[in-house]
């Protein structure tokens, strides 16, 4: 069953998207802007019970309840019990959607791969061009013959963006019209998957969860304590960091953390990517 919007589980979410989600957009009939709010805590509170049964197999309400270490830091920072755990779910979950796929437009995506054949076939390696039909199968590795098939290499620069497309899988391309549409007009963005670890995932949880609670309580390495304290039984709890809980997430292992944020530090993320992809 969906969570209610007055379930304190979203106490912390509804925050977070409202301040990093929301935005200023021009009313349509007055002009004037007004605060234009994300459906991503919508969507939360929607898909709860289904993102809860995806989690890694001791990251539950259960296990998080009896973590005492965990519990005593959450008391000591005075953070909300039931609305800390909706937040950590929802950071785990916006995390690895996050990284499960990248999305980049297809005019990006176009240049992307242009310019990948011109320095190929220009080059000494050897550039090959299979091209599949069921169970047919053509390969090309003659330049003169891949130079002739892709037009491109003797296009324009933008020679792609008038080209007429219809929908993907048969779906309208804007609004409920299945007209053809010019490319460069496509809302559609190319996705595919996301080469990363999941060390890297663990940096990102703990590191929106530092700028959320603690944004003026240490800087990007090193955190009081209690705050550290509570980092390593988050990483403990969402399977990130394994071994008994009373000596991983024991003062005496707070480097570990700071290698953690010492090792991704300066790498970013947008934000705004996370509402492209969040619920699907």
């Amino acid at each position: 069953m969906p969570l209610k919007e007055d379930d304190p589980k979203m106490k912390y979410v509804f925050d977070y998207c409202e301040k990093h989600f929301s935005c200023l957009m021009p009313d349509d009939f007055t002009g004037e802007l007004i605060v234009t709010y994300s459906t991503i805590a919508d969507k939360y509170m929607y898909y709860y019970d289904d993102i809860v049964v995806t989690l890694p197999k001791h990251f539950n309400e259960a296990e998080y309840n009896k973590f005492d270490i965990l519990q005593q830091q959450i008391g000591n920072l005075n953070l909300d019990k039931q609305a800390f755990w909706g937040f950590i779910v929802f950071l785990y979950y916006s995390v690895n959607i996050y990284f499960k796929y990248k999305t980049i437009s297809y005019s990006s995506k176009i240049k992307e791969i242009n310019q990948f054949i011109k320095q190929s076939i220009s080059s000494d390696n050897k550039l090959k061009v299979t091209l599949t039909s069921g169970r047919k199968k053509i390969e090309i590795t003659d330049s003169v013959l891949i130079t002739a098939i892709l037009s491109a290499l003797n296009s324009p620069e933008n020679y792609w963006q008038d080209i007429m497309v219809k929908g993907l899988h048969g779906e309208p391309v804007i609004g409920y019209t299945t007209d053809p549409i010019k490319l460069k007009n496509l809302d559609y963005a190319w996705k595919e998957p996301e080469k990363t670890t999941e060390r890297k995932k663990s940096y990102w949880v703990i590191r929106l969860m530092l700028q959320y609670f603690f944004p003026d309580s240490g800087n990007v390495i090193n955190y009081p304590q209690d705050i550290s304290v509570l980092c390593l039984c988050v990483l403990h709890l969402c399977g990130f960091l394994l071994g008994q809980e009373h000596i991983v997430c024991d003062k005496d292992n707070i480097i570990t953390l700071r290698k953690l944020l010492t090792d991704f530090d300066g790498t970013t993320i947008n934000l705004r990517n996370i509402e492209t992809k969040f619920g699907l």
